[in-house]
């Protein structure tokens, strides 16, 4: 098993067994190098929640949220994208980077101020060679689909290091009920802005928001719909 490529491995393994049953992570070596792989590209963003016309906004509690880097088009630096939801009335933000480096960020709204899912997080001082994810191909995108979520937990270990990321497997849930029918479901709680990712590390959907109907159910936004703007009733 070795002797195969890396992506070969993972796409074999997403093939075996139930999504509860994830071969992948019983095998040391290739979660470490799936994490080490990919784990550059999950970012918190910090943000202050906007102040009343009486606050001074700078010192209101910082706040923050789970985002992720995109690759840029040709020629351009990658990105950030988050939920739109907990960004709303802001136009700045900071970006931890996994490797301790912080960003400022300009968030960039549709010009009729209205959410879609994601919105883009502009980065400053980003480094040429930072690099980000792509896109999934829609057509990957099934309900049942097998899918991985890294996640970096808060705090540090005993030695006082960051700690080190966590690989969880998860897989993409019925498509969510009218009118919302274009956002696929997610078995997963308190986990806005996080990627759920293919098995060669590509998006197929990022969470924006929790259900309100079922808390233990996510939403999660392809790139077809993750920063396109819904229309009103009139339109």
């Amino acid at each position: 098993m070795r002797s195969m490529t890396f992506v070969t491995l993972l796409w074999t393994l997403s093939l075996v067994g139930a999504p509860s049953v994830d071969a992948l992570l019983l095998d040391i070596e290739t979660r470490d190098r799936y994490e080490a792989r990919w784990s550059h590209a999950m970012v918190t963003v910090v943000y202050r929640p906007p102040a009343s016309p009486l606050e001074d906004q700078d010192m209101t509690p910082p706040m923050e949220v789970r985002g992720f880097l995109m690759e840029g088009s040709e020629g351009t630096p990658a990105w950030v994208a988050a939920p739109s939801r907990r960004l709303e009335g802001l136009s700045r933000a900071e970006v931890h980077l996994p490797s301790g480096q912080v960003l400022g960020a300009t968030i960039e709204w549709p010009q009729d101020g209205r959410d879609a899912p994601l919105v883009r997080l502009r980065l400053h001082g980003a480094a040429p060679d930072l690099r980000g994810l792509q896109w999934a191909p829609e057509e990957r995108v099934l309900k049942g689909r097998r899918a991985w979520v890294i996640e970096r937990p808060k705090g540090r270990g005993p030695t006082g290091e960051r700690m080190d990321p966590v690989l969880v497997d998860t897989s993409i849930g019925a498509a969510v009920e009218p009118p919302l029918q274009r956002f696929w479901s997610a078995r997963l709680r308190e986990a806005d802005g996080t990627p759920l990712l293919d098995v060669d590390g590509s998006v197929l959907c990022a969470i924006f928001r929790p259900s309100p109907v079922d808390p233990a159910v996510a939403y999660c936004a392809t790139r077809e719909w993750a920063f396109a703007v819904p229309k009103r009733e009139t339109e």
